[in-house]
């Protein structure tokens, strides 16, 4: 007799947060600590991996090395460019954006200037 385990929606989110973790080089044991517990930055990482393990979705990242150290958004920063995945980010982080990005969008006065290239690009 086989024994049949059906997998919860839960289950399936957190073994697809856990792979977003190891994409990013991150500890996936930081999804089973309290999110209380965790830093700003293993918040911040956390955070990202779980809107990025959704599938189907433009997602729209928002400051997202905020409370992150020079390696964390190392981190942070090659996983974003292996993402096959679109995404919208903003940030006042210029060199982070230069290595993130290649395209721009700046909302100049009364209109809308989108740039092929980096940050860097759009300000030459």
């Amino acid at each position: 007799m086989k024994l049949l385990i059906a997998a919860t929606p839960d289950s399936i989110e957190r073994c697809q947060i856990e792979r977003e973790l190891n994409l990013m080089q991150v500890d996936p044991a930081l999804l089973w600590q309290p999110y209380e517990t965790l830093s700003g930055g293993e918040q911040t990482k956390l955070q990202l991996t779980a809107t990025f393990a959704q599938d189907g979705y433009f997602l729209l990242l928002d400051e997202s090395t905020n409370h992150l150290d020079q390696e964390g958004r190392a981190q942070i920063t090659t996983y974003l460019n292996h993402k096959q995945q679109g995404f919208i980010i903003t940030s006042h982080d210029r060199n982070f954006l230069d290595k993130v990005i290649d395209h721009t969008l700046v909302i100049e006065r009364h209109q809308l200037v989108l740039t092929h290239g980096n940050y860097s690009t759009y300000f030459k």
